[in-house]
């Protein structure tokens, strides 16, 4: 369980910077509002399938931790 730990801190890191990368993208005078448009949408697109691995590495801690307390009482 354990194990998930460092990946699970680095996709939480990840989502530090995304959200660094969102508010500058947000101070930036873009003139080509398709161009700042496709930008914010490709941060969209990364943070989507960054939380569906958080979500699955959650999960996958949960199982093991289930199985871990069923083989103590085995």
């Amino acid at each position: 369980m354990a194990e998930l730990d460092p990946d699970l801190d680095e996709l939480a890191n990840i989502a530090g910077g995304l959200d660094l990368l969102s508010e500058l993208i947000a101070t930036l005078k873009v003139e080509d509002a398709t161009l700042q448009t496709r930008i914010v949408d490709s941060i969209s697109s990364v943070y989507s399938k960054l939380n569906q691995a958080r979500a699955r590495g959650q999960q996958l801690r949960r199982d093991m931790g289930s199985a871990e307390a069923v083989g103590q009482f085995s």
